[in-house]
């Protein structure tokens, strides 16, 4: 977001008039001198590097053509001969930890702490077939790039297109990010999921996606929710683990079982037993390339 007192463009949509403006809290332009045309809005309302559309009028600030605010990069400001400030876009993509991402990063440099910050809106390629999302360097809770003192200290991200992988579609608001130390990315975050093969949309916590080597390594969720197969209704806890090996996913957990009008407790994928007979194993709800293998459960 841009801050207090940070110089932005504003330029209205119907001529080519633009000015340079900034008043603490409140960025404003006035079109004429007189002040018969104007806006106000607060810096909250603009994102840095990002022109947004907002309304021109007469006599209030409403209706009427549009206009766009956008900040303006300092460049790199050298006070008393020491560099003070270095704040520009990035022109080309941008290649780490394995991916690749698109040019359009804002990269800031704060000599208060030698940190240098890369933020923005920009798209990447996931690999296992994931394809491209887009991502928000420093949106939500995350921090972007941050580099201190010639070391990475972190790099996070937004995601905020869905995320689709063996058939099961993560919707926005996921975080992307690298782990320094093991050398690759991960994928977390609660968000709403729709399970292949007609199973469902469910809340889904995922506690890790890693993507490693170019290609997904491990995907591990968990749900509490109904699960539905034709006539057969599964009311529980479930996990949904990814096996790399033969690329399918298994969903285990322990459920009710709803199936014309008759009710049981049943264990998918782990070992039970009806009454004192034999322990039976089950291997699960098992699904490959987006399909029902099979269902198996004691």
């Amino acid at each position: 977001m841009l801050t207090t007192g940070e110089s932005v463009r504003v330029s209205k949509a119907s001529n080519s008039q633009v000015q340079e403006v900034s008043d603490g809290q409140i960025l404003y332009a006035i079109s004429n001198s007189d002040g018969t045309y104007g806006l106000a809005l607060s810096a909250a309302d603009a994102t840095a590097g990002t022109a947004i559309s907002h309304n021109w009028a007469s006599g209030g600030f409403a209706g009427g053509p549009g206009f766009s605010v956008q900040a303006i990069s300092q460049g790199l400001v050298i006070v008393g001969g020491t560099l003070t400030t270095f704040d520009a876009t990035i022109t080309s993509n941008l290649t780490f930890g394995g991916l690749t991402f698109s040019t359009g990063l804002r990269t800031t440099y704060r000599s208060a702490n030698s940190s240098i910050t890369l933020t923005g809106n920009v798209a990447t390629t996931l690999p296992g077939g994931i394809g491209q999302v887009n991502v928000t360097f420093g949106g939500g809770a995350t921090q972007g790039l941050v580099m201190t003192n010639g070391s990475l200290t972190s790099l996070n991200m937004l995601v905020t297109g869905n995320i689709s992988f063996q058939g099961v579609v993560f919707e926005t608001g996921l975080t992307l990010a690298y782990n320094s130390g093991a050398g690759f990315f991960s994928v977390f975050g609660t968000v709403n999921a729709t399970l292949p093969a007609n199973l469902g949309r469910v809340q889904v916590v995922i506690d890790r996606l890693e993507i490693k080597g170019g290609k997904v390594e491990s995907l591990d969720f968990t749900f509490n929710s109904d699960i539905r197969i034709a006539a057969l209704t599964l009311s529980g806890n479930f996990r949904v683990i990814y096996d790399s090996s033969n690329t399918r996913l298994v969903i285990t957990g322990t459920a009710s079982a709803s199936l014309v009008g008759s009710t049981a407790t049943v264990i998918l994928g782990g070992r039970g037993r009806v009454g004192d007979g034999p322990y039976i194993d089950s291997t699960g709800l098992v699904i490959q390339n987006g399909s029902l293998v099979s269902l198996d459960m004691a």
